[in-house]
């Protein structure tokens, strides 16, 4: 049986309890950190994927309407999200989605459909690099999936073998 790996950044919350699970089934998990290193951190990331990170989660949350056209994201934690992308064949987050126009932080209006908070920037990386996304949405209580960059409900997705397990 080939070996599982979970990629994530090792917060508290989704990210922990998907490590927590993995391990009970021998899951390797590879927790990203970027200079402040997470709770369960334990894979620090190579500056050369920090400075790729920071342009992909910058093209995100420009295409979300989370930072204006001529602005960067700077946040650590943001830019580490990106490893989880990069190094998973495909992305499985626990979240809640927001439609076009819903508010988010600071009176900004959703310009597509995306997860909320934080793990909304690792989903949309990974549906720019064409790469499968599993949501499980805690408000409409189900499954949805981005395949080539459309959103569908889903049954209970099947883990990949090396896979990122993230979520709010």
């Amino acid at each position: 049986m080939k070996k599982y790996t979970n990629h994530s950044g090792g917060a508290i919350g989704s990210d922990t309890v998907w490590g927590e699970i993995g391990i009970k089934y021998g899951v390797e998990n590879k927790h990203y950190w970027y200079k402040n290193k997470t709770p369960n951190g334990n894979t620090e990331i190579l500056e050369e994927d920090a400075i790729e990170g920071q342009k992909k989660v910058t093209i995100a949350a420009r295409q979300m309407g989370r930072i204006a056209q001529t602005h960067q994201v700077r946040d650590e934690r943001l830019i580490r999200n990106w490893c989880q992308v990069k190094y998973s064949d495909s992305i499985f987050a626990i979240t809640t989605m927001l439609s076009v126009g819903d508010e988010m932080n600071y009176g900004k209006k959703a310009l597509i459909r995306q997860g909320k908070g934080g793990t909304g920037y690792a989903i949309q990386m990974a549906i720019n690099e064409n790469k499968p996304v599993f949501v499980y949405d805690q408000v409409r209580k189900g499954w949805f999936k981005n395949i080539n960059g459309l959103w569908s409900k889903s049954e209970i997705p099947i883990l990949s073998i090396n896979f990122s397990g993230i979520g709010t």
